[in-house]
């Protein structure tokens, strides 16, 4: 069964807004059973509620659609290969490189690491 055009256009602007009202009212239901009680936050109102989903697809989502991509990421391409590729030499100075940065005055377990032992573990 096939439906036209106008009748799926008149089924969407009446099901959206439903939608958006359940979608709004059960943030809201949330927000005010939640917030208040564990943190002595505010209670939010409908339209207060409508704003902070707005604003969290703002901050976090964008407008752009489509959802989570999957494959390389914006921020490099894809690094799980860049490392595969990577000589046993190279990766254990790329780890030095990030534990030094990222290690907050742990030690670090990759200075004695012996380049040699990777080639067996990778493959």
């Amino acid at each position: 069964m096939r439906y036209s055009k106008g009748k799926k256009i008149l089924f969407a602007i009446l099901i959206i807004p439903v939608v958006i009202f359940v979608f709004v009212t059960v943030v809201m239901y949330l927000w005010n059973w939640l917030i208040p009680e564990l943190f002595n936050g505010p209670v939010v109102t409908f339209w207060q509620a409508f704003g902070l989903i707005l604003l969290s697809k703002i901050l976090f989502g964008g407008f752009k659609g489509g959802g989570h991509k999957s494959g390389p990421s914006k921020w490099g391409g894809d690094w799980k290969q860049k490392f595969k590729d990577m000589s046993p030499e190279e990766r254990v100075a790329f780890k030095e490189k990030w534990a030094n940065k990222w290690n907050c005055g742990r030690t670090n377990d990759f200075e004695n690491e012996d380049p040699q032992s990777l080639e067996n573990t990778e493959k």
